[in-house]
């Protein structure tokens, strides 16, 4: 089959979700399908790989229609880098279905402005239109922003457009299957992790003496600040280990608020800030660790989705501490193949750190028998046999 996916601003390199669907192409490109990546808006981070005009990628075929306004200068600058991209591109599909017939266009965007026009270009080609679902809409996760009429519109419209349609948990599935057509087939598709990224377990694990979190340093999403709260519990107990938290957040009052807390918790020579830094530096700040965090809160975004960070945490062997969120325990064990704490409990995350940075031989085993769970369930590999069996029939 031949596959496009369609994608806004920033790839191959960016967060959760450029690794979502750079894992799900190669996936079906190690399955024999043709599959290409068209981006239709400007790039927003200043990155070689995404100012490209054409590249190959991991195998991957990425095409930027909007690569001369890479990086958004301005709002003005980012309008006219979006039309030009999106008529550029629409084009380019005809192009690509004069080649040979273009089976499915997938896109992940939430506008039906943007949706529309690829939906006639799906009937008119006859291809069929796909999106990957992986986690509730802004207006469950943020409902006070949205008045009721625009609540009905978004539930009504944004859902009716795809013939199939990937969603992440189980949860969202009966969140999401009522608001698609009858007709529309669903495949529940867990996080997808890029094993070329991380293809050896971390060894000589003593040898590390950093726990870190990659992320949003965000609370609602991450509970960044139960994490360093739980971490001034223990570092009297383990002097020699420090905290590195990698990201960032637009929020400057919230990183006030953090930066606050670690000083009232006298951390500030122990807990590290570094901010953005490269995607490719990722996999090297995950591995250099003794310990990977996770102190996700029990709200409806966690009991909803499913943290694309935790398989990549999962995939070096370095042992996880997670907190027993959404469908996490379906995968996940206490001491088996993680450290299980219990959301929301600054003090049982503690303790779940604690016990992984106590006891190295059995830290060791927890790492690889988390990356042994990533690899039969999350690998992109694996996604792409379910998703090609899936399309294919």
């Amino acid at each position: 089959m031949k596959i496009i996916f369609l994608k806004a601003y920033d790839f191959p390199l960016g967060g959760a979700p450029q690794n979502r669907m750079l894992g799900i192409c190669r996936g079906l490109i190690e399955h024999g399908h043709q599959v290409e990546v068209h981006q239709y808006a400007p790039a927003k981070l200043n990155l070689e790989l995404n100012l490209l005009k054409s590249q190959v990628y991991k195998s991957v075929q990425i095409y930027n229609h909007s690569w001369r306004w890479s990086p958004i200068k301005s709002k003005t600058h980012q309008l006219i880098g979006l039309i030009v991209g999106f008529i550029v591109t629409f084009l380019s599909i005809l192009k690509t279905h004069r080649r040979g017939t273009v089976d499915y266009i997938f896109m992940n965007t939430k506008s039906n402005l943007y949706i529309f026009p690829f939906f006639l270009l799906a009937k008119l080609i006859g291809a069929k239109m796909g999106r990957d679902l992986n986690e509730y809409p802004p207006i469950v996760l943020s409902p006070d922003k949205f008045n009721n009429l625009q609540k009905k519109y978004k539930r009504l419209t944004n859902y009716k457009w795809f013939d199939v349609v990937f969603v992440m948990t189980k949860t969202l599935i009966d969140y999401y299957k009522p608001l698609t057509r009858k007709r529309t087939r669903v495949l529940h598709l867990p996080m997808t992790v890029d094993f070329d990224r991380f293809p050896r377990p971390v060894k000589n694990l003593d040898q590390f003496h950093v726990i870190t979190y990659v992320g949003d340093l965000s609370q609602s999403k991450d509970g960044v600040l139960n994490l360093v709260k739980s971490f001034a519990l223990i570092q009297k107990e383990f002097p020699e280990i420090k905290l590195k938290l990698v990201g960032n957040n637009k929020d400057l009052s919230y990183i006030k608020r953090l930066k606050k807390i670690i000083t009232e918790q006298d951390l500030s020579k122990c807990v590290m800030l570094t901010g953005f830094i490269n995607p490719e530096d990722i996999p090297d700040a995950l591995y250099n660790s003794r310990l990977l965090v996770l102190s996700r809160p029990n709200n409806i975004q966690a009991q909803g989705g499913f943290p694309t960070k935790l398989g990549e945490y999962l995939a070096t062997g370095v042992p996880v501490a997670v907190t027993s969120v959404g469908e996490l325990p379906d995968y996940l064990k206490d001491e088996k193949n993680a450290f299980m704490a219990k959301p929301d409990d600054i003090e049982d995350f503690a303790h779940a750190m604690r016990r992984a940075l106590a006891d190295i031989e059995l830290s060791t085993n927890v790492g690889l028998a988390g990356r042994n769970v990533a690899l039969k369930y999350f690998s992109h590999s694996a996604q792409g046999h379910l998703v090609s069996e899936f399309l294919f029939n």
